[in-house]
């Protein structure tokens, strides 16, 4: 009888086993299906933070915000974090991403007359390289940047004009953000500029923005690095001198600020993403869209503060 117990305590032991293997090698299976691009998640299966008393009864202007823990894949807060808004210029991040996925960060890019919308510093004629431009369009929010990036590098993939090239590097915006898993941004065009009264040039959700911002930073932080300074000078190919100022004016004020991107347009309000180190590489991402010119910068130092808070509990 006792023996028959041991044996018994034996085939149990090893059932619970083979149990436990099988569901630790689901879990992996699981996880590296939810990553892509050499590990990045794409934030499949995001954890929601719950009860967090450091963001209770904040003061912000936003119509939606997100406070997302990069490492643990976790939402610290939300509100209205899945409602598709008006993206206006932080549509850029996705032009800048999609460039780098095309074309070589040495391509020469030139800046046709065609391509200056709204003459904020760059000059017809001009050269730049395509990575320094994409910096400069990213810290100064520059339309002719994006413009000048999207009808060149569509033009070469097609061989035609500047126009058809510019509305095929739309469509590859569109792809791209289908293929690192984000499906809650759309985009129009590749500025982020209101293409009429009630249609903007991007749409998607604070989940979404985080999703491609994230993404965008680890895959090319040499690029998106440059948009923690408060300005920095560039030089395009003919030696020509740029003096960049960031449009997000509280990036000094941001403690271990690693990227930001701003967004402003009569159909968005305002809108600021931002990724920052809150210690010991513990980095944060947060977006609010639907603010105000000058909420955007307020709401954004408020969750950090909250955030922060947060994190000594």
């Amino acid at each position: 009888m006792e023996q028959n117990n041991k044996k018994s305590l034996m085939t149990n032991i090893l059932t619970m086993c083979s149990i436990g293997y099988m569901v630790f090698l689901l879990f992996f299976v699981a996880s590296a299906l939810n990553s892509k691009d050499g590990g990045i998640p794409i934030m499949a299966n995001v954890k929601v933070e719950k009860n967090n008393n450091a963001f209770n009864n904040l003061n912000i202007e936003a119509k939606s915000v997100i406070v997302y823990d990069i490492n643990s894949n976790k939402i610290l807060y939300g509100k209205n974090e899945n409602e598709r808004m008006p993206l206006a210029s932080l549509t850029k991040i996705m032009t800048a991403v999609t460039a780098l996925k095309l074309a070589p960060k040495d391509l020469e890019v030139p800046i046709m007359s065609s391509f200056i919308i709204d003459n904020n510093g760059l000059k017809a004629n001009d050269k730049w390289k395509l990575g320094t431009l994409l910096s400069y369009t990213l810290i100064v929010s520059s339309n002719d940047g994006a413009r000048s990036v999207a009808s060149v590098i569509g033009a070469k993939a097609l061989g035609g004009s500047y126009e058809n090239g510019n509305k095929w590097f739309v469509d590859q915006m569109n792809k791209q953000a289908r293929a690192i898993g984000d499906s809650d941004v759309y985009f129009y065009n590749e500025t982020g500029l209101d293409i009429d009264k009630t249609t903007n040039g991007g749409m998607g959700s604070a989940l979404g923005v985080v999703k491609m911002f994230v993404y965008a930073f680890k895959q090319y932080p040499e690029i998106f690095e440059i948009t923690n300074k408060s300005s920095i000078s560039l030089n395009s190919i003919s030696g020509a001198r740029f003096d960049a100022k960031n449009t997000d004016k509280i990036a000094s004020l941001i403690p271990g600020l690693l990227a930001s991107k701003t967004g402003l347009e009569d159909t968005a309000g305002g809108n600021l993403a931002v990724i920052f180190d809150s210690g010991l590489n513990k980095p944060i991402a947060i977006v609010v869209l639907g603010s105000t010119a000058e909420g955007r910068f307020k709401d954004v130092l408020t969750l950090a503060s909250s955030t922060l808070s947060y994190l000594k509990q």
